[in-house]
């Protein structure tokens, strides 16, 4: 039994080399894809995290000589 086959479109390649793409590497250009959006998406986490620990770094570093808080609200 034959599957009627979608024709899509790949967003940055030319239709006529999409056209002309094998689907089983299309399947495997799909899989990168979703790898890269994967990657992006922990990187951006990253970069959240570091700014969180960076924050906590200075609140743990502040004593009553560098803050202008009293040492019973530092904690």
């Amino acid at each position: 039994m034959a599957y009627p086959m979608v024709m899509e479109t790949h967003p940055t390649l030319p239709q006529e080399f999409w056209d002309r793409t094998p689907p089983e590497v299309r399947v495997y250009i799909r899989a990168l894809e979703a790898r890269l959006e994967s990657v992006e998406a922990l990187e951006a986490r990253v970069h959240t995290l570091q700014e969180q620990v960076r924050t906590l770094e200075e609140r743990l570093n502040q004593n009553s000589r560098n803050s202008s808080r009293p040492l019973s609200r530092l904690a």
